[in-house]
């Protein structure tokens, strides 16, 4: 980022999509990760960085569903509520990392981060089936989230004993 070369800068970008072998089921996810390293000195850098992640899901059912004469309904078969069911969660990710090397031999890293994920989950799940004909359907639905913190310091060195 700057004549010196010790302002350094990440971008990275990632998409994901896909079907599934069920009827109504798909997901995506979206990453957006950006990075800058302060190079200090020769032997001493401190890394910022940040990343999003946004994953959607129209989850695929798993029917562990028998019909009376013992025959599992067959795999495709989506036996939720289609539009009534999904996993929607945004996930963010900041934090820094700081190595120092004092020598060859000895080196101190200190990291600390902070994650924190937001999720809309609706859920309908099948039930038993009623005479083959009717199928009993539950459903639930939460929004929560939750923040995690975490920090390290280790200090390495080489030597005899």
């Amino acid at each position: 980022m700057n004549t010196e070369k010790n302002l350094l800068y990440r971008f990275i970008v990632g998409y994901q999509s896909q079907d599934s072998f069920q009827d109504f089921a798909n997901s995506y996810l979206l990453t957006i990760a950006p990075s800058i390293t302060w190079k200090l000195g020769d032997r001493t850098d401190l890394n910022f960085y940040y990343e999003y992640n946004k994953f959607f899901a129209n989850p695929p059912e798993n029917p562990t569903t028998y019909f009376s004469n013992g025959r599992k309904l067959p795999r495709n078969i989506y036996l939720g509520y289609p539009g009534s069911a999904f996993v929607d969660t945004i996930t963010e990710k900041l934090g820094y990392t700081f190595k120092h090397q004092f020598s060859d031999n000895w080196q101190i890293r200190n990291n600390f981060s902070v994650v924190s994920s937001k999720v809309r989950d609706e859920n309908t799940f099948p039930g038993d089936l009623v005479g083959d004909r009717f199928i009993d359907i539950g459903a639930n639905d939460r929004d929560y989230a939750t923040d995690n913190y975490f920090g390290q310091v280790d200090l390495l060195g080489k030597f005899n004993t």
